[in-house]
C-alpha cells in the first residue's frame, strides 16, 4: 500500500460546493473526488490548458492574500486608534 500525506487547501465557497455536488453525484466523498482531480491533474501536467488554470489560480491566490493582509492591517490600525493614548 502507498503511504499517504494529508494536504489541506482552502477553496472558494463556490468551488467547495461544486466539489461536494460532483462527489455526491458520483456517490463518493468529496475527499475521494478531490484526490481523483489531483491525480488527473498530475497525470496531465503537459496539457496546454493547464497553464491558463495555474495562472488564474496564482493570480486569485495573490489577490486573496493581499486582501487578507490589508484587512489585518486595517484591523490593527483601527484598534490602535481606539486605544487610550499614553500621557
Amino acid at each position: 500500500m502507498t503511504e499517504t500525506t494529508r494536504v489541506s487547501i482552502s477553496l472558494p465557497e463556490d468551488q467547495a460546493m461544486r466539489l461536494k455536488t460532483e462527489a455526491a453525484r458520483r456517490d463518493i466523498s468529496h475527499g475521494v473526488m478531490a484526490s481523483a482531480l489531483v491525480r488527473y491533474g498530475l497525470e496531465n501536467l503537459e496539457d496546454p490548458s493547464l497553464e491558463e488554470v495555474v495562472t488564474q489560480e496564482r493570480d486569485q491566490y495573490k489577490k486573496r492574500r493581499a486582501a487578507g493582509g490589508k484587512a489585518g492591517m486595517e484591523s490593527r490600525w483601527h484598534a490602535a486608534k481606539d486605544r487610550p493614548q499614553k500621557e
